[in-house]
């Protein structure tokens, strides 16, 4: 958006444009979809998100990944994958993940890989390798 408006992007700003899609120049749309938003908003940081006030996260909030009719929940290492297949379950009310483990699995190291590849912060990161690695452990006790 801020190339069709002709802004230049923070140094800070990642991702990869949409210029293209947006005015027509190419029909290639993003495959993985990452709502990296919440990212930030580890368990132990300060937040000042809701009201001013500064509060400890207690929490860290997931992000989700979307991919091939699939929706992966993904929040940090004390938390369950939670996987969708948005084509039969559009509401997201079943968890396959423990049923689709591959999937899960994929689609988590897929989006790992493309925020590193925007420059993600590594430790921004971790959390999410955390519940990759919970996930990957509960397969092999299973």
């Amino acid at each position: 958006i801020l190339d069709l408006a002709g802004v230049t992007p923070p140094e800070n700003i990642a991702g990869r444009p949409l210029s293209g899609v947006l005015d027509g120049s190419t029909d290639e749309h993003r495959e993985l979809v990452i709502s990296g938003w919440p990212l930030e908003y580890q368990k132990g940081r300060i937040s000042i998100a809701v009201d001013s006030w500064p509060r400890r996260i207690a929490h860290d909030q997931p992000y989700t990944v979307t991919a091939r009719g699939l929706s992966l929940v993904v929040g940090g290492p004390e938390d369950d994958l939670e996987l969708y297949d948005l084509v039969t379950d559009p509401a997201e009310e079943s968890n396959i993940a423990l049923e689709r483990p591959d999937d899960a699995i994929a689609l988590l190291e897929e989006s790992l890989r493309e925020l590193e590849a925007i420059g993600t912060e590594p430790t921004l990161l971790e959390p999410r390798r955390g519940a990759l690695a919970r996930f990957r452990a509960a397969l092999d006790s299973a």
